[in-house]
Protein backbone atom coordinates (compact mmCIF):
# COMPACT_ATOMS: atom_id res chain seq x y z
CA UNK A 1 0.00 0.00 0.00
CA UNK A 2 3.00 2.32 0.21
CA UNK A 3 2.68 2.93 -3.53
CA UNK A 4 -0.72 4.53 -2.86
CA UNK A 5 0.52 6.95 -0.20
CA UNK A 6 -1.52 10.15 -0.57
CA UNK A 7 -0.26 11.68 2.66
CA UNK A 8 2.22 14.02 0.91
CA UNK A 9 4.69 13.51 3.72
CA UNK A 10 2.15 14.25 6.46
CA UNK A 11 2.25 11.60 9.19
CA UNK A 12 -0.96 9.75 9.92
CA UNK A 13 -2.54 10.81 13.23
CA UNK A 14 -3.03 8.44 16.12
CA UNK A 15 -6.35 8.00 17.83
CA UNK A 16 -7.27 7.57 21.42
CA UNK A 17 -10.22 5.69 22.83
CA UNK A 18 -13.56 6.29 21.18
CA UNK A 19 -12.01 7.86 18.08
CA UNK A 20 -11.00 11.04 19.91
CA UNK A 21 -7.67 12.62 19.14
CA UNK A 22 -5.17 12.77 22.00
CA UNK A 23 -3.83 16.34 22.14
CA UNK A 24 -0.81 15.43 24.27
CA UNK A 25 0.48 13.14 21.50
CA UNK A 26 0.78 15.98 18.98
CA UNK A 27 4.04 16.84 17.31
CA UNK A 28 5.54 20.28 17.90
CA UNK A 29 4.48 21.75 14.54
CA UNK A 30 0.84 20.78 15.16
CA UNK A 31 1.00 22.25 18.67
CA UNK A 32 2.30 25.52 17.21
CA UNK A 33 -0.46 25.63 14.56
CA UNK A 34 -3.16 24.96 17.16
CA UNK A 35 -1.72 27.58 19.51
CA UNK A 36 -1.63 30.15 16.69
CA UNK A 37 -5.24 29.32 15.82
CA UNK A 38 -6.29 29.56 19.49
CA UNK A 39 -4.76 33.03 19.73
CA UNK A 40 -6.37 34.22 16.50
CA UNK A 41 -9.80 32.75 17.33
CA UNK A 42 -9.75 34.38 20.77
CA UNK A 43 -8.33 37.69 19.54
CA UNK A 44 -10.83 38.02 16.68
CA UNK A 45 -13.64 36.39 18.73
CA UNK A 46 -14.45 34.05 15.88
CA UNK A 47 -17.49 31.81 16.11
CA UNK A 48 -16.74 28.97 13.72
CA UNK A 49 -19.45 26.51 14.68
CA UNK A 50 -22.28 28.16 12.66
CA UNK A 51 -20.13 28.08 9.51
CA UNK A 52 -19.46 24.38 9.91
CA UNK A 53 -23.13 23.73 10.72
CA UNK A 54 -24.11 25.31 7.38
CA UNK A 55 -22.42 22.32 5.72
CA UNK A 56 -23.65 19.78 8.30
CA UNK A 57 -27.26 19.33 7.12
CA UNK A 58 -27.72 16.03 8.96
CA UNK A 59 -26.25 17.24 12.28
CA UNK A 60 -23.60 14.51 12.37
CA UNK A 61 -20.86 16.90 13.67
CA UNK A 62 -18.60 16.32 10.71
CA UNK A 63 -17.95 17.87 7.31
CA UNK A 64 -15.90 16.82 4.30
CA UNK A 65 -12.26 17.83 4.21
CA UNK A 66 -13.05 20.23 1.37
CA UNK A 67 -15.83 21.88 3.39
CA UNK A 68 -13.48 22.06 6.38
CA UNK A 69 -10.84 23.80 4.25
CA UNK A 70 -13.50 26.14 2.82
CA UNK A 71 -14.57 27.26 6.31
CA UNK A 72 -10.96 27.85 7.37
CA UNK A 73 -10.41 29.88 4.20
CA UNK A 74 -13.65 31.83 4.73
CA UNK A 75 -12.52 32.69 8.27
CA UNK A 76 -9.26 34.07 6.79
CA UNK A 77 -7.07 32.11 9.17
CA UNK A 78 -4.10 32.30 6.76
CA UNK A 79 -3.10 28.65 6.98
CA UNK A 80 -0.70 27.03 4.56
CA UNK A 81 -2.11 24.14 2.49
CA UNK A 82 0.14 21.67 4.34
CA UNK A 83 -1.20 22.96 7.68
CA UNK A 84 -4.81 22.55 6.52
CA UNK A 85 -4.02 19.02 5.36
CA UNK A 86 -2.39 18.20 8.69
CA UNK A 87 -5.45 19.54 10.53
CA UNK A 88 -7.78 17.42 8.37
CA UNK A 89 -5.70 14.35 9.25
CA UNK A 90 -5.54 15.24 12.94
CA UNK A 91 -9.29 15.75 13.28
CA UNK A 92 -10.37 13.08 10.78
CA UNK A 93 -13.56 11.23 11.64
CA UNK A 94 -13.05 7.52 12.13
CA UNK A 95 -15.59 4.81 11.51
CA UNK A 96 -14.16 1.98 13.56
CA UNK A 97 -10.65 1.47 12.23
CA UNK A 98 -11.40 3.17 8.94
CA UNK A 99 -10.36 6.80 8.49
CA UNK A 100 -13.02 8.62 6.48
CA UNK A 101 -12.73 11.74 4.31
CA UNK A 102 -14.73 13.66 6.92
CA UNK A 103 -13.46 15.98 9.63
CA UNK A 104 -14.87 16.12 13.16
CA UNK A 105 -15.37 19.87 13.39
CA UNK A 106 -16.54 19.76 17.01
CA UNK A 107 -13.19 18.27 18.10
CA UNK A 108 -11.40 20.95 16.06
CA UNK A 109 -13.45 23.76 17.61
CA UNK A 110 -12.82 22.38 21.10
CA UNK A 111 -9.09 22.41 20.37
CA UNK A 112 -8.95 26.03 19.19
CA UNK A 113 -11.79 27.84 20.98
CA UNK A 114 -11.58 28.25 24.75
CA UNK A 115 -15.36 28.83 24.92
CA UNK A 116 -15.93 25.21 23.83
CA UNK A 117 -13.17 23.59 25.91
Amino acid sequence: MEALDFSHGVPAPTTGLGGEQPHDGLDESMKRVLERLRNEVNHRRLHMKPYFQDYDHNNVTRVTKFQFAAVLDMMQLSLKPAEVQTLTHQFAHRDGRKVTNDVNYIAFIQAVDSDYS
